[in-house]
């Protein structure tokens, strides 16, 4: 099943959100959610009502040049942008507990220990070193 979500970035600074609103609804998004990169440029998304939709979209705009610049496009998951929609009723929200302290440390432990054993790190390759290599 393909997604009916798609992250932009990589947007010329002139353009204002409202040319990038415009832009995405231009290929059929229904809603445009503008989200922070690190202090870089807007990331955008885009939510589409059917798949087909969002494939025409991701197939214009990746890699599309744009006042210079070349658009960068992804599929993104639905559940990214459902969250941070205003209409969701806020007593779902309420229902996830947090973790404990022991799992957030267990949790913790894990992942330092694949970083420990992994091949890279800083590339986030998290293969086991193999145990022949010495």
């Amino acid at each position: 099943m393909m997604p009916t979500l798609l992250k932009v970035w990589s947007f010329e600074e002139r353009l204002s959100n409202e040319d990038k609103e415009d832009l995405l609804k231009y290929f059929g998004a229904e809603s445009v959610q503008h989200i922070p990169r690190h202090g870089r440029d807007m990331a955008v998304l885009a939510s589409f009502k059917r798949q087909e939709d969002c494939e025409y979209a991701m197939k214009k705009l990746h890699q599309q040049e744009i006042l210079g610049r070349r658009l960068m496009a992804v599929y993104k998951e639905p559940s990214l942008m459902s969250s941070k929609q205003p209409h969701l009723d806020t007593s779902e929200s309420s229902k996830v507990q947090e973790p404990s302290h022991e799992e957030i440390i267990r949790k913790k432990i894990k992942e330092y220990e694949a970083r420990l054993s992994s091949i890279s790190s800083v590339f986030n390759i998290k293969h086991p070193i193999p145990p022949h290599l010495k």
